[in-house]
């Protein structure tokens, strides 16, 4: 089994750029000319950039800048920091993106300095995840090492299978949705706090577990879709 970590979950984000920022302004501009947008309906401000194309313009328009920045100090990082800053940050992170959604605001006053308390600011930048995808296929060996896994979305009823039998290849759900039915099955699995956890519960424990561990605070806080991709068979 391959490590699965948050940063392998993201699939598309959603991005803020402001219509009156200088290098905001530059990067709205350069992805229009250089890349394949595709529109959203019914919203002008907002467009979808695949990540190759992404990549490629942030990279050959702003290569200067991004290297510099990587060089400042924290003090200098807070007076000079911008949007490439962060979008580097991103794209260097999330190893399988392969969409960005941009959006344009009108806003003339912003700030990416969030107070946390009247001595301490931290500097934030405005996205959010869309989608997330867990491809159980692709992180263990053997599909005997995430049998456990799959018989627990049969039981909290995201597989359903039927008389027919019933091949599942992929699940969509929310990351919220996930962590719910995950934490009821739990407690249900888990009846009596004083009774022994047999070797059998301690299999499913260790898959939810796994799961909890790689659904982040950001995935779980932006409700994101969640696509579990699978190889379940009744």
């Amino acid at each position: 089994m391959q490590e699965l970590l948050p940063y392998d979950l993201p699939y598309a984000i959603d991005i803020t750029l402001y219509k009156h920022n200088y290098y905001d302004r530059l990067i709205t501009s350069y992805l229009k000319k250089h890349s394949i947008c595709l529109a959203v309906p019914g919203n002008e401000e907002s467009f979808i950039v695949n990540i190759n194309d992404f990549k490629r313009v942030i990279l050959n328009k702003f290569s200067s800048e991004i290297s510099t920045m990587k060089s400042l100090t924290e003090v200098e990082i807070g007076k000079n920091v911008n949007s490439l800053f962060f979008i580097s940050k991103l794209l260097n992170n999330f190893h399988n993106l392969k969409y960005i959604k941009v959006n344009i605001s009108n806003k003339r006053k912003f700030t990416r300095l969030v107070e946390i308390d009247k001595t301490k600011s931290v500097i934030s930048f405005d996205y959010r995840i869309i989608t997330s995808v867990i491809d159980l296929t692709s992180y263990f060996s053997k599909k005997s090492e995430y049998r456990y896994i799959n018989d627990i979305l049969k039981r909290i009823g995201l597989i359903q299978t039927d008389v027919f039998g019933t091949r599942v290849s992929y699940i969509k759900t929310t990351s919220q949705e996930l962590i719910s039915l995950l934490s009821n099955f739990e407690a249900t699995l888990m009846g009596d706090p004083n009774e022994p956890i047999t070797a059998g519960m301690d299999k499913y424990i260790q898959s939810i577990d796994l799961i909890y561990d790689i659904i982040d605070k950001k995935i779980e806080s932006d409700n994101c879709r969640i696509i579990i991709v699978t190889d379940y068979v009744n």
